[in-house]
């Protein structure tokens, strides 16, 4: 998945953190997948005790993956793991921010009985999962060939038998069974996504049903997450994974605010004497807070914009699961759709979602559905085209209406559809380029202002500024650090987009 434009982007983070030395490595890594020490030197022209100094930087933080073969050692990049640099900001707001830090800017560090959003790091961590598996598959191979009991299988049999305990032991390796007690701790990014997911879900049910019910399924995604501990965790129903009105009633102090969205009449018609008000008490006084909470749940099931919980029993008074694959799936349809609004107006937003829900669609057919004259269908198709976010298949078929020499001769049909996780992916390198750009917009800035930061970055200056600043340099570091701060807006924005379609 390292293609160039993420490749650019992840090396401009490495070097705003680690300087052009890391940059360059890490950018030989990624484009070259796998090289010895010696190959390093090679590509980067720098010298060997530098590289040997910098990858012991990139190492340590999981920038560089590495794998010992016989007496070879060759090393990898690792784009995700720098990626996460843009997530340090967020990390801060959720967790210990003294000791998270001292785990981003050091590396795994010591530390006992503490574990909000930090996790102990293994061995094969350092490991990339490619060289790992193929090692693996080659000890099975040489057990499964050597085995008597095995010699009367087909080679499919072996094949299959041979994955399936390679396959199980890495599973075994990656869940982290055989982590010793003393192994040091490291951001936990994937309990990070969880809880940024649930945010992020939370909106969308804002968004689709409204406020308070959106309140009452993010006490249900929190009790959710106890259950769950990566987003890529495939849950199924069960006592574990579900949670009931009961467990949703305990967590929720107060239930007046939530109550008021339910009320006996609001009729304009009615006279005033008799007429319910909004925010009049006796509209709710007879629901009790199981009857609340269960009101909201029944929003959350009968919406028709995503499915955000199933029913599966009675226990506590009423046990619910949330789909995260279902509802994630309608955030992102949600997400996309408004991008392409924005991007390129409703109408190209409504033809995308025309052919979306239809699965292929002519010309003529998305003409007569869109109500848009063909002018517009084409120019709007191709411009969804143009980026990747729909396509174009071609089918021929029989000439049936023609006589003489035309009649069996075959023409050509063209039919528009939308692949999704193509479209995600294309639209996910789209955001990465604006990422990149809005980073080299910050550097320039910096550039530009490189005297004052320099003034700015001292000591002296820091503890005193009103003695060793001027007024106008007080004004110019005002203005750097608001343009900063939109530019880290505008990214962290785009993040959460990204976040959207390629973690969630």
């Amino acid at each position: 998945m390292s293609t160039k434009v993420l490749v650019d982007l992840v090396c401009t983070l490495c070097e705003d953190t680690y300087g052009k030395i890391g940059s360059q490595i890490l950018r030989v890594l990624l484009e070259k997948t796998r090289l010895t020490i010696h190959d390093i030197v090679v590509q980067t022209k720098l010298p060997l005790s530098a590289v040997q100094r910098t990858l012991a930087i990139l190492i340590t933080n999981r920038f560089a993956l590495f794998w010992i073969n016989g007496t070879r050692t060759f090393y990898f990049g690792n784009w995700w793991q720098v990626y996460t640099l843009l997530w340090v900001g967020k990390l801060l707001e959720l967790g210990d921010k003294e000791l998270l830090m001292k785990s981003i800017v050091d590396g795994p560090i010591k530390l006992p009985n503490k574990e909000l959003y930090l996790r102990q790091v293994s061995e094969h961590e350092f490991w990339p999962v490619s060289e790992l598996s193929d090692s693996l598959v080659d000890k099975y191979k040489r057990i499964v060939s050597s085995d008597p009991g095995t010699m009367s299988l087909s080679e499919t049999a072996k094949k299959q038998q041979i994955d399936t305990r390679a396959a199980n032991e890495l599973y075994k390796i990656q869940s982290g069974q055989d982590i010793p007690q003393d192994a040091p701790y490291v951001p936990d990014w994937d309990k990070f996504l969880v809880s940024t997911r649930s945010e992020e879900l939370q909106r969308f049910a804002e968004r689709k049903i409204g406020v308070l019910t959106a309140k009452v399924y993010a006490v249900m995604l929190k009790l959710s997450e106890k259950s769950c501990y990566s987003v890529k965790h495939k849950r199924i129903p069960g006592p574990d994974t579900t949670v009931t009105a009961q467990q949703v009633v305990n967590e929720i102090s107060d239930f007046t605010e939530l109550a008021t969205a339910f009320i006996e009449s609001n009729d304009p018609q009615e006279p005033a004497a008799k007429r319910v008000k909004l925010n009049d008490s006796h509209s709710y006084k007879n629901l009790r807070p199981g009857d609340i909470v269960n009101r909201h749940i029944a929003l959350l099931q009968e919406s028709i914009d995503a499915k955000f919980v199933i029913r599966v029993g009675d226990r506590g008074g009423g046990e619910w699961f949330l789909p995260f694959e279902d509802t994630c799936a309608a955030l992102k349809r949600d997400a996309f759709d408004s991008i392409i609004s924005q991007s390129f107006g409703s109408s190209c937003a409504r033809l995308l979602r025309l052919v979306r829900s239809t699965g292929k669609l002519d010309e003529k057919m998305l003409a007569h559905q869109a109500l848009l004259p063909a002018g517009d269908i084409r120019h709007y198709m191709s411009i969804l085209n143009e980026y990747g976010f729909v396509d174009i298949q071609e089918l021929s078929k029989p000439n049936e209406r023609g006589s003489g020499p035309a009649a069996g001769q075959k023409r050509s049909m063209f039919l528009w559809y939308h692949a999704p996780e193509w479209a995600y992916a294309k639209l996910t390198t789209s955001l990465y380029e604006q990422q990149s750009a809005l980073l080299g917009k910050r550097r320039e800035l910096r550039e530009a202002h490189s005297s004052l930061l320099s003034k700015l970055a001292r000591a002296d200056v820091a503890s005193a500024p009103d003695q060793f600043l001027t007024e106008s340099e007080k004004e110019e570091a005002k203005e750097v650090a608001a343009e900063e701060r939109k530019i880290f807006s505008d990214i962290g924005l785009i993040d959460r987009h990204i976040k959207i379609f390629r973690e969630y």
